[in-house]
């Protein structure tokens, strides 16, 4: 373990029984608890509980537990949670629970998926919510966009405060308007 200091430790590999922690990584960190890494991480951070990056992530975040970053996200992060904290994502959060993410261009997988800002891509699971709006596909049982959406929403409840252009298909629908396709209720 390597603590914060001002000489910023770079870790080119950590493996940890407990809890390893750097400034930067760039390569790999292997962990039975968990990893965190004070700045930035170019390479992958494996643990059984979580990952965390106080800076940008080029890789993956891959624990069974809890993945965040505070910074952008380029690669992804496969776990039971995972945040991206203001932070922009380029590629996949795949999650058994929950994603978040700020802006997000990619896919995001969970029981919930929340994207605050801009988003282009995929979400599917039980709940996605779209607070910005944006261009791609929901599919789950409830999916929200608090405004307009290009693109698909399919599944149980497909609910769209501003317009959607594209489809809707499932039991029941609601939008503003609709240019394109209602399929359901």
């Amino acid at each position: 373990t390597n603590v914060q200091d001002a000489n910023k430790t770079i870790n080119h590999f950590n493996f940890s029984l407990g809890y390893g922690k750097a400034a930067r990584l760039r390569g790999a960190a292997i962990s039975l608890g968990g990893t965190q890494m004070w700045e930035s991480v170019h390479g992958a951070q494996l643990a059984a509980g979580l990952n965390r990056a106080g800076g940008s992530v080029l890789g993956a975040q891959i624990a069974l537990g809890f993945n965040e970053t505070r910074g952008n996200l380029a690669g992804a992060q496969i776990g039971s949670v995972n945040v991206a904290k203001g932070a922009e994502v380029k590629g996949a959060q795949l999650g058994v629970g929950y994603s978040e993410a700020n802006d997000l261009t990619g896919m995001q997988t969970g029981v919930i998926n929340e994207v605050k800002g801009d988003f282009m891509g995929m979400q599917l699971g039980g709940y996605s919510h779209l607070t910005q709006g944006g261009r791609g596909l929901q599919a789950g049982a409830y999916n929200q966009s608090v405004m307009s959406l290009t693109g698909v929403q399919l599944g149980g409840f497909s609910f769209t405060k501003g317009n959607v252009v594209g489809m809707q298909a499932g039991a029941a629908n609601r939008a503003a308007e609709v240019v394109g396709m209602q399929v359901g209720g």
